[in-house]
């Protein structure tokens, strides 16, 4: 059933479409709004079944690796299946160490201009699968991350820290972006502190 799954998404594939793959389609398709909203719930299950496809079986995670750049695609484009790409790495050193380089760029530039978490939790296992260090990973997004020097220092100044914590102090008044925002900075020392995982700083 996997490969029926993958050979609907493959049709849909935005990897070469421009701006949302939803409008694309559309505007491709002739459909209408209600038309793109069951589409995109479509979506959504065939991530949900490759998700439990996947889940704690190491041969079926090895199945799904070679759709890597599928997967990433709906991601860009704006489909959920982020939390499909975090289960067939987690706890998976063998495909961790196999990411492409290109993979953890694709997901450090989308977390850090889309300000996603779940991007961020998803390098969080790359790098440290299993609570095992690799340190080709954490060499490879720490060299990445000098690109986002600028916003990391921003995110993480005392000023902005201090403004998240008195927000987070006033949980009735608590705003959504706020939310948000103390959520991408957890997941940012969480992702920073799996870079520095195992390292000596004598």
């Amino acid at each position: 059933i996997h490969t029926d799954v993958l050979s609907f998404l493959g049709k849909w594939a935005p990897a070469q479409r421009s701006g949302s793959v939803l409008d694309e389609i559309a505007k491709d398709e002739g459909l209408i709004i209600s038309d793109m909203d069951g589409l995109k719930n479509v979506f959504t299950g065939c991530f949900v079944f490759l998700r439990l496809f996947c889940a704690e079986c190491d041969a079926n995670k090895l199945l799904l690796f070679p759709h890597l750049d599928l997967m990433m695609g709906f991601i860009r484009h704006g489909v959920s299946a982020e939390d499909t790409l975090s289960i067939l790495f987690q706890d998976n050193v063998t495909l961790c160490r196999k990411v492409p380089k290109g993979l953890v760029q694709v997901i450090a530039e989308m977390s850090f201009t889309e300000h996603f978490p779940k991007g961020l939790h998803l390098l969080k296992i790359i790098m440290l699968p299993n609570n095992i260090p690799l340190k080709k990973n954490q060499n490879m997004l720490t060299q990445i991350l000098t690109n986002y020097d600028s916003k990391l220092r921003t995110l993480l100044s005392k000023k902005t820290l201090h403004k998240l914590l008195r927000s987070s102090d006033k949980k009735s008044n608590l705003s959504a972006s706020n939310t948000s925002q103390i959520a991408f900075v957890v997941e940012i020392l969480n992702l920073l502190s799996a870079c520095a995982a195992g390292k000596s700083h004598s």
